[in-house]
């Protein structure tokens, strides 16, 4: 994420943050029940200003790219070692009119999140939201 800073007159772009998701998966099969699951391996999301040099790492669950493997405090409890991902879900409806009832059944499983609080984060990224909405205006 980048922000126009205006300096001595001249437009330069500053480094925010990096946000980066991995292995995002979805499936979906349709026959006499639909079925629709997916997950998402890891995001992270990293502060780049110079003043977060200190405390980089904002938001991290699942699986990190750049590590080799993640920390045990934030995977999913009973997770096994090939199934460490941040977030898991699973849709199942039968499309047969057995019943009157209409339902689905959903399982939704998130591990563990990781956040470091950084004000001045934040108001970077209220800064990058607000020009954002002013570039729009303009259009």
């Amino acid at each position: 994420l980048l922000r126009g800073v205006i300096k001595d007159g001249t437009l330069y772009g500053k480094k925010i943050c990096t946000a980066t998701m991995s292995e995002a998966k979805i499936q979906a099969n349709v026959s006499s029940k639909l079925e629709v699951e997916g997950s998402l391996g890891g995001l992270q999301v990293l502060d780049l200003t110079p003043e977060g040099h200190m405390h980089q790492r904002i938001i991290s669950v699942g699986r990190d790219p750049l590590l080799e493997a993640p920390h045990p405090l934030y995977v999913m409890s009973g997770a096994q070692e090939d199934s460490r991902t941040a977030f898991n879900f699973k849709i199942v409806r039968n499309l047969e009119k057995t019943s009157e009832k209409d339902t689905a059944n959903v399982t939704i499983r998130m591990a563990s999140l990781w956040y470091t609080h950084s004000p001045l984060f934040v108001v970077e990224l209220q800064s990058c939201a607000t020009e954002f909405k002013q570039y729009l205006s303009n259009l």
